[in-house]
């Protein structure tokens, strides 16, 4: 098996430092105590892979250099698994971070092994790495007795870092980022281990002083954390004074007439941080340069959305059907058109894996948009068509979102909450055409309207004589979909063949049967499991059901919400918690608070014992 990155992070940390309480390293990490000790579950599963007798009990034997060194060796070239391959903007984005903010020189064989990628792929996202850097005056040097580093002058340095973290980071709290009791952030693929990354770097000096000083630049209204631009004048700041005390000079360029130009009471606030004059001089020659800027700055920004308001008119009139007040159209093409324009300039050009089917299947729109994106140059320059066809996949989305009229459904489960809860996700996963107006009781439902709701979908049979009532399975299965379309007359085409289906597929292959019956085998023992704990002996109606409905939620569950703290559990939760415990962590799922809610919702009807 692989360590997750935060495994081997922790395994290097108990290493380095022995014991370590399981308060620290879930203060250390903004990870829950549970989530810690489900990490060093993971590290006792790893050792034993490895044939490497690291604990006894709860204590770390490890003592033998030779496995010392052997364990070392396994962490340093064992490949770093994503969840889903890195494109090369996420690629290249880690390895710029390996690059600027690790306090050792990594080899070829390093980096490739903390990428997780081969030397040629390495060899390549290196010549972009070089094109981003090099509107810093910055190269990337390859030299086989040293590793790979970057060459350049100290200022153009600290002004790469400042501009990545900004490019990264500039939705997340500053302190967070900063400080070990900070929020926690979740990100997908490279960005998790930048950003932890990125917290290490910081937190290996003491940054007080600077928060400190920080915290008086903004009383003095000198910077806003909340404005962008102060924002980077705080990490250029930070970086000066790190980088200052890590024997890493910005030079004699700046002198006391850059100091000069800046107020006295800015002076003499960051003098607080105790640094040479020459630090003194380059923070007082950025503060003024970015001051003198931000207009400039404001302006490009306002004319991407200027030019983002002529195309949405332009394409309008094309069409000739308004898009230009839906308001999630406009924020995604601003968020993906500010994107897109970094990544080009930063040398990166983007395929898209489905531009053929876009084009295919949406030819008038793509010729419109080629034309009208080009014209205006929405990304301040010409683009190719794997970038037009982004921007129509999202125009597309909002024309389906205009002329979708979806009928308005009410459900009804007298079953418990759980049933109630399944059947409301599988209407809403694979009848994306319907309106889930909420559950409600069979009393309201004997009286709604037509013009209340379009029908009623029920897993308990009642009369209304006003609007269809169809009865079916919680678990939503080929037939009850079906029969849903039928009544409300949804034309074949609007479905996706892949949403309609049966529980076991008929189509299904025997090595997908048989992981179901491996599935279906770790569900019926979780359920003994449950029974065991509570001391409820279950009918066995409810057996099966609950059964069934954690076989679901293992192959077809989506997330609803945050994991659940254990700490605010009742005595009923904590047993359901734990005989969820073993069989949630072997498929990677989180225990939420609906998985609680839905299995009490089972076993209200009993007694503890």
């Amino acid at each position: 098996m692989y360590l997750k990155i935060r495994q081997k992070e922790i395994l290097k940390d108990i290493l380095n430092e022995g014991r370590i309480s399981v308060k620290e390293l879930s203060k250390r990490y903004s990870v829950s105590e549970r989530t810690l000790y489900s990490d060093v579950n993971s590290i006792r599963k790893w050792a034993v892979e490895n044939n490497i007798r690291l604990f006894d009990g709860d204590t770390v034997i490890l003592k033998d250099k030779e496995e010392l060194k052997r364990v070392r060796e396994i962490l340093k070239n064992d490949l770093t698994p994503f969840s889903t391959p890195l494109n090369q903007y996420s690629r290249t984005n880690l390895i710029l971070a390996y690059l600027l903010f690790n306090d050792e020189i990594l080899s070829v064989k390093q980096l490739c092994a903390s990428v997780g990628i081969s030397r040629a792929t390495l060899y390549r996202d290196l010549e972009v790495v070089g094109s981003f850097i090099e509107q810093y005056k910055l190269k990337v040097e390859v030299r086989k007795e040293i590793g790979v580093y970057i060459t350049g002058s100290e200022e153009k340095y600290r002004e790469a870092m400042a501009l990545y973290i900004k490019n990264n980071f500039e939705n997340i709290s500053f302190f967070d980022l900063l400080r070990a009791d900070g929020g926690t952030a979740f990100f997908s693929n490279e960005k998790d281990y930048v950003y932890n990354l990125l917290r290490n770097y910081f937190k290996r000096s003491n940054v007080e002083p600077v928060l400190k000083v920080i915290e008086e630049l903004q009383q003095l209204s000198y910077v806003s954390l909340s404005d962008r631009y102060g924002i980077y004048f705080v990490w250029v700041l930070l970086i000066a004074y790190l980088r200052a005390n890590e024997g890493h000079p910005v030079g004699t360029k700046y002198e006391a007439e850059d100091i000069k130009k800046c107020s006295s009471s800015l002076v003499e606030t960051l003098k607080k941080l105790d640094i040479p004059d020459e630090e003194l001089g380059y923070l007082c020659f950025y503060y003024k340069n970015i001051c003198e800027n931000v207009t400039d700055m404001a302006e490009d920004n306002d004319d991407i959305e200027h030019r983002i308001d002529i195309f949405l008119r332009d394409v309008s009139r094309l069409l000739k059907v308004d898009i230009c007040h839906d308001e999630l159209l406009y924020e995604s093409l601003q968020m993906h058109i500010k994107t897109t324009i970094n990544r080009l300039n930063s040398g990166i050009n983007d395929i898209n894996p489905i531009k053929d089917d876009v084009i295919s299947s949406y030819p008038e729109l793509f010729d419109i948009c080629t034309v009208e994106i080009n014209k205006l140059l929405l990304f301040g320059q010409t683009v190719s068509e794997d970038e037009i066809s982004y921007v129509v996949i999202y125009i597309a989305a909002a024309l389906e979102r205009m002329h979708k009229d979806k009928k308005r459904v009410f459900t009804v489960c007298a079953t418990g909450k759980g049933n109630a809860q399944l059947l409301e996700i599988n209407l809403r996963k694979y009848l994306p055409e319907i309106d889930v107006l909420g559950n409600i009781s069979i009393r309201e439902a004997k009286g709604l309207t037509p013009k209340e709701a379009d029908l009623v979908i029920s897993t308990t049979y009642f009369e209304n004589t006003l609007i269809p009532m169809i009865v079916v399975s919680p678990l939503m299965l080929n037939s009850d979909i079906q029969r849903i379309k039928k009544i409300l007359d949804i034309p074949e085409h609007e479905f996706d063949e892949d949403s309609s289906r049966e529980l076991i597929p008929s189509d299904i292959d025997n090595d997908n049967f048989f992981a179901l019956m491996h599935i279906m085998t770790d569900c019926a023992g979780c359920v003994e499991e449950l029974e065991e704990r509570t001391g409820i002996k279950l009918d066995s109606s409810i057996y099966f059901a609950l059964v069934i409905h954690l076989i679901m939620q293992i192959r077809y569950g989506e997330s609803l919400g945050e994991n659940v703290d254990i700490r605010k559990l009742d005595k009923t939760e904590t047993l359901i918690y734990q005989a969820l415990l073993r069989l949630y962590s072997k498929y990677e799922k989180h225990i939420e608070g609906y998985d609680l809610e839905s299995i009490k919702a089972y076993i209200s009807r009993e007694e503890l014992g």
